[in-house]
């Protein structure tokens, strides 16, 4: 990336160039920091080989739990029990081979998952280090969580870790996830592998993680779902590997299509901005950033940037800030499922009049550019939705729409399955335009409206956000403009 001058002369070569950083000597250099970056956490996240270290001799346990879960979800490659303490003769746990070192393994290892107690952590490092081990998914707990001590054993860790070249997710982690078909890997402590989809989702926090997978499954991307998760990172304490590294990986993975981040903390915004404006600007990028300080665990302090300007750093960079774990599931579907609307105007139709109106309010608070909302009122068939939509959508001036709906009651009144295709139909027909349905969570609605849709990511499906909404709407023969 430096201009270079040669010359030749008395059977000397002399060869000049600054020393001065140029445009392209700053783009070679962060190009190579995303190529290696990104390698290291594909093979945390794909890896052909995988050692479950520290599987207990009886049911139960954090390692014979992840194992089951490992084996449970299909995992591609070789999977190992590893557990000094199994007696002479044990050969097998679960119909996994079993081993009392990492080093008696034959193959190679890429990943060890360990859920050993904190002080013998050491050892089992030194023993992966020495087989060749390339990361490490460390599940103990006892680490700066617990205090001065802690923080020290854990620095401890991060310099054996980096002594023998490997990488580490956690300590304290809850696990990694990757629903690659190749590759179907739960090393993890969730019982049940995430549905396939295009979403990837780091937490820092093992309880926001299960949370946010728990809601994904409830929102679309579970057994019902419009869409489901690529690879998952809770990274517990995050001494080593941190979002960071993940949006690296994330920026050319193939198999993401949107990035959803929850952080508790941002110990170098000067890097996360400068990585999440490059993400953003090639797919989705949507984050919640706790409030507060952050955990003791983190090994990297939290910045000391107010709130707010934290905030402003992330909108320039491109990056869509929700404030809870409900709106960042909620964005996530809606972005991985819906194209993206050619401008702010937005239609609003629907058989409730208090949801028009909030519906309205919240568009012009966002900067959008909302018509008064079509009142299709209580008593509209599926077909009275299917009219509106379609014309809604066959308008030059709509941008997007939003179908509010709350259950009808009485003879004639659609059911959820027939108004889910009603909407879906409409929707399909014109497939440049987002729809989004809002409705009061009663009866199935949002599973009829999963249940109608492919599961693959494409433009023109609704997509259903519930929200709690007052009850109310108004009831007049044949459908009205709110004023």
């Amino acid at each position: 990336g430096y201009t270079q001058k040669r010359s030749f002369e008395d059977g000397v070569v002399r060869l000049e160039f600054g020393l001065e950083p140029t445009d392209r000597s700053m783009a070679v250099q962060l190009a190579r920091e995303q190529r290696a970056e990104a390698h290291s956490v594909r093979r945390l996240l794909a890896p052909g080989s995988v050692a479950v270290i520290g599987v207990g001799r009886a049911p139960g346990g954090v390692g014979r739990s992840v194992l089951g879960n490992i084996r449970d979800a299909g995992y591609a490659g070789p999977l190992y029990a590893v557990n000094n303490a199994f007696p002479d003769g044990c050969d097998e746990v679960d119909g996994v081979p079993a081993h009392r070192s990492v080093r008696e393994i034959e193959g190679p290892v890429d990943v060890a998952v360990v859920a050993v107690p904190a002080d013998v952590v050491p050892e089992v490092v030194a023993e992966c280090g020495e087989h060749g081990v390339q990361g490490l998914v460390v599940l103990s707990a006892g680490y700066a969580e617990s205090g001065p001590e802690g923080r020290e054993r854990q620095r401890a860790l991060v310099r054996q870790a980096r002594a023998y070249g490997m990488r580490i997710i956690g300590p304290n982690a809850f696990g990694v996830i990757n629903t690659a078909e190749e590759v179907r890997l739960n090393a993890s402590l969730a019982p049940e592998m995430p549905r396939p989809g295009r979403i990837g989702m780091f937490a820092q926090s093992g309880a926001i993680g299960i949370a946010l997978l728990s809601r994904l499954h409830r929102r679309g991307g579970g057994v019902t779902g419009v869409t489901g998760v690529s690879t998952f990172v809770s990274s517990g304490n995050r001494a080593d590997v941190s979002g960071n590294d993940l949006l690296q990986y994330w920026f050319d993975d193939p198999d993401t299509d949107v990035v959803l981040m929850y952080l508790e903390s941002i110990g170098n915004p000067r890097k996360f901005t400068r990585l999440a404006r490059r993400t953003a600007a090639a797919k989705p990028l949507v984050v919640v950033q706790g409030a507060g300080s952050a955990p003791q665990g983190h090994a990297v302090r939290a910045t000391r940037l107010p709130h707010a300007t934290v905030s402003a750093l992330l909108r320039q960079a491109g990056v869509i800030r929700v404030d809870t774990i409900t709106e960042l599931v909620d964005a996530g579907l809606l972005l991985a499922r819906q194209p993206l609307p050619g401008g702010p105007r937005v239609t609003i139709l629907g058989n409730s009049e208090s949801l028009g109106i909030l519906t309205y309010d919240r568009c012009l608070a966002e900067g959008l550019r909302p018509s008064r909302p079509l009142d299709l009122t209580t008593g509209a068939t599926a077909a009275d939705f299917h009219r509106a939509l379609a014309h809604a959508l066959a308008d030059d001036t709509c941008d997007a729409v939003v179908v509010t709906a709350i259950p009808a009651i009485g003879e004639g009144s659609p059911d959820d399955a027939e108004l889910a295709e009603a909407l879906r139909s409409a929707a399909a027909a014109v497939p440049g335009k987002p729809v989004l349905v809002v409705h009061v969570e009663l009866g199935g609605l949002a599973e009829a409206l999963s249940a109608a849709t492919s599961t693959a990511p494409k433009a023109g499906a609704p997509v259903l956000p519930p929200v709690p909404v007052p009850d109310g709407a108004a009831g007049e023969d044949g459908p009205r403009l709110i004023p």
